[in-house]
């Protein structure tokens, strides 16, 4: 198994889909993994997001295949969108990729695979929420008036 970062020329026209790529991933297909985070609070997803666990998740990897479904025809690797919820919340591929990461450390490390995935799971989530964090402000900041 393989692992590399932003994969140039993945498709035809140049497009870039994976921010990892791993080679031989399951069952000898290459997997090409695009994370994607999206805010739960867009006023266009509000009232689902409320309602509904993750679904911005949910959506934004429906989003990705949507978006790359021509582009996919013929190609020799899987696509798996990662998404994340800019509260910190992880979609059900997103959980299954931390699972598999998790087994495989805790296989190596002797100990239980739930507990890493936990860990993991938590500091992923603090940084997505601590960089939409950020980003909030780098644009308040952005926004002031000049007076």
């Amino acid at each position: 198994m393989t692992v590399r970062k932003e994969v140039k020329g993945l498709l035809l026209d140049g497009k870039k889909p994976a921010d990892i790529y791993v080679s031989s991933y399951r069952f000898g297909t290459d997997y090409a993994f695009d994370v994607t985070v999206m805010s739960p609070f867009k006023a266009t997803k509000l009232g689902q997001s409320a309602a509904f666990v993750e679904v911005t998740a949910s959506d934004a990897s429906s989003g990705k295949y949507t978006k790359y479904a021509m582009d996919l025809i013929g190609v020799d690797f899987k696509l798996q969108p990662i998404p994340w919820e800019a509260s910190g919340g992880a979609g059900a591929s997103t959980r299954s990729f931390v699972r598999t990461i998790a087994k495989a450390v805790a296989a190596r490390w002797r100990c239980r695979w739930q507990w890493i995935e936990w860990r993991i799971r938590m500091e992923l989530s603090v940084i997505v929420q601590r960089e939409g964090a950020a980003m909030i402000l780098r644009r308040q900041v952005d926004d002031e008036p000049s007076w």
